[in-house]
């Protein structure tokens, strides 16, 4: 089992905008890709900033998923739409990978 950290930095103050499109759009397209979220944070000591965790089987897969989400034509629109009324939202996003080490 692989554990993907993902962690967003947002343009300041952009986060509830981030988190709305998370609510909104993006949690339905992550259902439809077979996406898992298995725990999800809000920074408290930074408001710009949230993670989330992602398992995946392997490497493999999780490569695959994320093509299939990123090129999914209604993720492609929404992020659209969504930056050009929000402008940007993200800075970026970090992300590390680990496994069970017990």
């Amino acid at each position: 089992m692989l554990y993907e950290i993902r962690r967003y930095v947002c343009t300041p103050g952009k986060r509830a905008a981030v988190l709305l499109r998370f609510d909104d759009v993006v949690l339905p397209l992550f259902e439809r890709h077979g996406i898992a979220i298995d725990r999800f944070w809000v920074d408290r000591d930074d408001a710009d900033v949230f993670l989330y965790v992602c398992p995946w089987q392997d490497q493999a897969q999780m490569d695959d998923t994320w093509a299939a989400f990123q090129a999914d034509p209604d993720w492609v629109e929404a992020k659209a739409a969504s930056e050009t009324n929000e402008g940007q939202t993200v800075e970026r996003i970090e992300r590390s990978f680990a496994t069970a080490w017990r």
